[in-house]
């Protein structure tokens, strides 16, 4: 009755309530349904894309003008240098390497691999690796990692008690001029309330919930109003651990407590970048410049290859995508059976983490020593996604220290609903360029380009030859680069004849099958084809 007499103020009740929401906050779940909708389109290269007249943007050019709202200039770019903190040396099993995936590392799953590892998943934890935002006005500057592995930012409260809290840069939103309350999501509501809990590796933040305004850049750079988690408390482990003051998800909407807590999805609805990409390259050891994510702009410098596009499924929110099996030096391991398996990128993650069966598995089949008496003749571990194989060296998925050798590997059990998931971490990102497209939902990789290791650099011209290896003519659109790099000895068998791919997916088998003919394709971790493949390499 109260509506009938009185609309325009039931509808101001509705818009504070937020049982009306702006539409600015719906464009990223609009982007997401029209790329499930449409066909998926093959992406330009970097080089068709800078050839284009009219769509040329230089690497590092940020075209926005200071401005005091919560938003930028539309149609900007920027480029976020990484900074990186040496790991510390430890020798408990305490200080594992960590993802930033919001999932819990199951305590038995840890043990069973370090029993099976004999210690080689043991040693340093990898390098923490973040940069930079600005929240609030006055802008505050924190330090945090960006991570695909999650979608909602987390920063530290001026008036939480813990620890980690106050070693690091805390939010305070009562001396921010543009923090604004939010409406609580309804997963929040149904689960208690606020403070909301969120589990993040292997601790739990309490948190409240408020908006402010995010800016990438120190001069009101690519920002937006958006939702953040402001922690009220903060376990020990591992928030302790980080450097870096919080946590940049970077996930789709699904993955976010809510849309306006999506950065990503906000800035597209602002259209505040000139695409709504963006792009991640981490350095090695002998690159002579620090790792780098950028928005809104694909670096061709940084890529050997062309992309090859991945589409995302939606499931999790996550950049996930259907992974059909893993190889050891190309030699099929049948793990994800007929329906193959998911895997994701996570940028936050120092590690190639899995369920602990799966972790098991490559614990064995590997067979690194501890002592590094075998680091020569560890095989490549391959990632068969899409029409590639994607591998990594040994210098990729472990770690030297000293004389010791360390697995960059981590078994992790997935919540309950949930289904097991491998995440690529930066043992395989470092390898691969990757791209994150919000308005088509794909991924593309490609191999990234470095300086070649010391340990490398006298390869022959030939030798170098043979480090990249095409069995067939590249496909229209998917054309590769022929550059190869003394640095990459692997195979990226991305454009496979599907038959010949076959053929020689049978023969090498053979010897594993003869091994026990009664395995099968199935989710277990095949033992003996393990075994059979680490004798023979």
């Amino acid at each position: 009755m109260l509506c009938m007499l009185r609309p325009v103020t039931c509808l101001l009740v509705a818009v504070a309530e937020g049982l009306i929401v702006h539409p600015v906050v719906s464009r990223i779940a609009e982007l997401e349904r029209r790329a499930v909708a449409k066909p998926l389109q093959q992406q330009p290269s970097a080089a068709v894309a800078a050839a284009a007249p009219g769509r040329t943007h230089k690497f590092n050019d940020v075209r926005t003008v200071p401005r005091a709202s919560g938003t930028s200039p539309k149609h900007g770019t920027l480029r976020i240098a990484l900074k990186q903190r040496p790991a510390t040396v430890f020798n408990s099993s305490d200080h594992l390497p960590r993802s930033l995936l919001q999932l819990g590392v199951a305590a038995a799953g840890v043990d069973a691999i370090m029993d099976a590892s004999k210690s080689a998943l043991g040693g340093p934890p990898p390098d923490k690796i973040f940069g930079t935002i600005y929240v609030g006005t006055p802008p505050k500057e924190f330090n945090v990692a960006f991570d695909t592995g999650s979608g909602n930012l987390i920063l530290p409260s001026r008036r939480c008690p813990s620890m980690p809290c106050i070693s690091h840069r805390s939010y305070d939103s009562f001396s921010s001029a543009t923090a604004s309350p939010i409406s609580t999501p309804l997963q929040v509501q149904r689960s208690g309330g606020l403070p909301t809990k969120l589990t993040v590796s292997t601790g739990q933040v309490s948190a409240n919930l408020l908006q402010d305004k995010v800016c990438l850049g120190n001069e009101d750079n690519l920002c937006s109003s958006v939702g953040l988690a402001e922690a009220l408390t903060m376990t020990n482990e591992p928030f302790s651990l980080f450097p870096f003051d919080g946590i940049m998800g970077l996930g789709l909407t699904k993955s976010s407590l809510g849309k306006q807590f999506n950065f990503i999805g906000m800035l597209a609805d602002h259209e505040a970048l000139a695409s709504n990409k963006f792009a991640v390259w981490f350095a090695i050891e002998a690159d002579s410049e620090e790792s780098e994510i950028t928005f809104g702009v694909v670096s061709d410098a940084r890529q050997e290859s062309e992309a090859l596009w991945l589409p995302v499924e939606q499931t999790s929110g996550l950049w996930q995508v259907k992974m059909d099996d893993i190889t050891v030096n190309m030699v099929k391991t049948n793990f994800c059976g007929s329906g193959g398996c998911k895997a994701a990128f996570d940028t936050g993650g120092g590690v190639i983490a899995g369920p602990p069966a799966f972790i098991d598995g490559l614990v064995l089949v590997l067979n690194v020593k501890p002592d590094c008496s075998n680091y020569d003749r560890l095989p490549n571990l391959g990632f068969v996604i899409g029409p590639a194989t994607f591998n990594v060296e040994a210098s990729d998925y472990v770690r030297k220290v000293g004389d010791g050798c360390f697995l960059q590997l981590m078994a992790y059990s997935p919540p309950p609903g949930t289904e097991p998931l491998v995440l690529l971490g930066r043992p395989f990102l470092r390898r691969y360029y990757t791209i994150y497209d919000a308005d088509t939902l794909q991924v593309g990789v490609a191999l990234a380009k470095h300086a070649p290791s010391a340990d490398k650099a006298k390869l022959s011209g030939n030798d170098a030859k043979q480090l990249l290896i095409l069995k067939e003519k590249p496909k229209t659109g998917l054309v590769q680069k022929a550059h190869t790099d003394a640095g990459m000895n692997f195979h990226l068998d991305a454009f496979t004849d599907a038959k010949e791919q076959d053929s020689d997916a049978r023969e090498q088998d053979s010897d594993a099958a003869r091994a026990d003919k009664s395995m099968t394709a199935t989710r277990a971790v095949p033992w003996l084809l393990f075994c059979t493949i680490a004798m023979l390499s």
